[in-house]
């Protein structure tokens, strides 16, 4: 075997072997053989790489998803960051996203605490990707102002890269605000109670907007792509003028909004 094969044929060798779950006896013999151990036994110098890949990812984890961390446990979560990693090895040298299948995992296990965890992970993960988005263009709230009562018509809002809309059963949006304020009560999990939220950015702010069931269903058939016009109707007779105008102004501000198109 040429030196090249043979340094891939090492790499590939050790990548299994960090990556792994576990050593095993074959394992050992095999690090005896390939591994200069020195003082240190060779299965003990790749459990020592092992072990720091595993702490690594959990880390990143942990990053993402602190609120979670801090309603679960420390050592439940990251009990439960082990066994997604077995499951869902890195797929990319960068960590950035590697956090993404996080909430579907949580939702797919068998404990009680599933729904809410993997609704607070979501909302996590939605600040996460906020944080990573492309801003782009920002709508001015005058625009809105210059459209003509037939180009409202045809008038269709583009959403912000940076914009996620949640319809939860728990309310993590309190939750996760309780525990940015240094209030939320360890290993307690938020309350079954129905809600919405809006995460955004403009600049370098994040925004966490909780948002009441009927504008939150307004909100979620602009961002389908119905025309202005036909949305305000729809919604007209459950929310009074000012209620409309008041949450425009703020999905506005926030920059939940790119831009607004007029079809012809």
């Amino acid at each position: 075997m040429s030196a090249p094969s043979l340094l891939a044929a090492l790499q590939h060798w050790l990548f299994d072997r960090v990556t792994e779950p576990a050593g095993s006896d074959a394992d050992a013999l095999a690090a005896s053989e390939m591994v200069v151990s020195g003082s240190l036994p060779a299965a003990d110098r790749v459990e020592v790489y092992r072990s720091g890949y595993v702490a690594r990812l959990v880390e990143c984890l942990e990053d993402d998803y602190p609120a979670l961390r801090h309603a679960l446990g420390a050592g439940p979560f990251a009990q439960l960051c082990r066994g997604f990693i077995r499951e869902n090895p890195p797929a990319s040298p960068s960590l950035n996203y590697y956090g993404a299948p996080f909430a579907g995992y949580c939702a797919a296990r068998p404990e009680r605490w599933r729904v809410p965890a993997s609704e607070l992970a979501q909302l996590e993960w939605a600040l996460v990707e906020a944080i990573h988005a492309e801003e782009g263009e920002r709508l001015d709230i005058d625009r809105l102002a210059q459209l003509s009562p037939e180009q409202w018509s045809r008038a269709r809002l583009v959403p912000s890269p940076a914009l996620r809309l949640l319809t939860t059963s728990c309310a993590v949006a309190e939750h996760y605000q309780a525990f940015q304020e240094g209030n939320a009560v360890p290993e307690q999990w938020p309350a079954a109670e129905p809600g919405a939220v809006a995460v955004c950015r403009r600049g370098e702010d994040v925004w966490r907007v909780r948002i009441s069931p009927t504008p939150a269903q307004l909100l979620a058939s602009l961002l389908a792509g119905t025309p202005l016009l036909a949305a305000l109707e729809r919604f007209s007779t459950q929310l009074a003028p000012e209620e409309l105008q008041g949450a425009f102004r703020d999905w506005v501000s926030c920059g939940m909004f790119a831009a607004v198109v007029c079809e012809p």
